[in-house]
């Protein structure tokens, strides 16, 4: 599965237990947690992590299923995958498409970007020093061939939705370009890791018609739909340089890693403003809701992270259009809590 973090688990987190069924520790420093809450009249079984700040021996890192966008991988798979380099415990982060894999929003690890954020949901950011760093991080790109003006740039590693436009992918989308009759592929090679609010050039090393193009290593591929498509193939010729830029508003510089999901449901130990109508409803259309998974820092700064267990039709988009318990208790008085939504 992929990663990510949904307001529905925060009403689920601030209303009585009925019972504590146990912890364990996993680790010195980490520990699991079972608890049975009371939901609308239904219990409701929490699994929760808690974990030291960030940083010396334990990290806080996100992991993306099979290393690319497209693509889904369970949970235990993902952590037998990683933990032959450290023991690990991880929940589901960002809501994703079930039939792609692609995550909804950002992805970002070493600095280095993978997928761009939604620009109406909230993403956690990991600083260095162990802060956790909750916010819109805004996406904006250009591309600009040698010798001409820059152009928008306005997907990343993302089908685009609105033609006409361009995109670029780079060998973490995971997969070929997609198809198209109006589309014009242009290859780049020796195309430099995408990081964030810099500035990656690589050299046009071939055109293709239709999409379906296979992104090489250490390159990436533009992609043009409708009539940008003459434009990216009139100045993007066979040898040409071009400058791809991409920025992250928002996005401080000491954050290397980040993961979308949210939104952000408690700040400084009170309940946030409720979401947006387009965000509630961009989650209330899964019927394929599963039980999301949430993190936080409470006031002893100690990252928690929980998620519930069981599933049904609709108990996501139930959970999602209402939020009066978080108003009530702001989930064991954190100082920050971000959802991640997962399927």
């Amino acid at each position: 599965m992929k990663r990510g973090f949904l307001a529905a688990a925060f009403a689920a987190l601030v209303v009585p237990s009925i019972a504590v069924a146990g912890t364990t520790t996993l680790v010195p420093g980490v520990r699991y947690e079972r608890q049975v809450r009371l939901i609308g009249g239904s219990g409701v079984v929490l699994h929760i992590l808690r974990a030291p700040r960030h940083g010396g021996l334990h990290w806080l890192r996100p992991v993306l299923s099979n290393g690319t966008v497209l693509g889904r991988e369970t949970v235990p798979t993902m952590e037998r995958r990683v933990s032959r380099r450290a023991t690990v415990a991880g929940v589901n982060g960002d809501f994703f498409r079930f039939d792609t894999g692609q995550p909804t929003s950002v992805f970002l690890r070493d600095g280095v970007l993978a997928n761009r954020p939604h620009p109406k949901r909230s993403s956690l950011g990991i600083a260095f020093d162990g802060r956790l760093v909750v916010n819109r991080f805004a996406y904006s790109g250009s591309w600009q061939a040698a010798g001409y003006v820059e152009h928008p740039l306005e997907e990343f590693n993302r089908r685009l939705r609105h033609p006409p436009g361009v995109a670029l992918y780079t060998p973490k989308w995971g997969g070929v370009t997609p198809r198209g009759r109006t589309v014009r592929d242009v290859v780049l090679k020796s195309f430099p890791r995408v990081l964030p609010n810099g500035y990656q050039t690589g050299k046009v090393v071939g055109v293709r018609r239709g999409g379906g193009t296979t992104v090489p290593r250490g390159g990436a591929v533009l992609q043009a739909r409708g009539s940008w498509s003459d434009v990216l193939v009139r100045e993007a010729r066979p040898g040409t340089l071009v400058t791809v830029h991409i920025s992250l508003r928002n996005l401080p510089g000491d954050v290397a890693d980040a993961i979308g999901g949210g939104p952000l449901l408690v700040r400084n130990g009170r309940a946030a403003a409720a979401p947006s109508s387009n965000t509630v409803s961009m989650w209330a259309s899964s019927s394929r809701r599963r039980p999301p998974s949430a993190t936080g820092r409470p006031p002893t700064r100690r990252p928690t992270t929980m998620s519930p267990r069981g599933s049904a039709p609709g108990w996501g988009r139930w959970r999602s259009t209402s939020h009066p318990p978080a108003s009530k208790r702001a989930w064991h008085r954190s100082a920050t809590r971000f959802t991640p939504s997962v399927v």
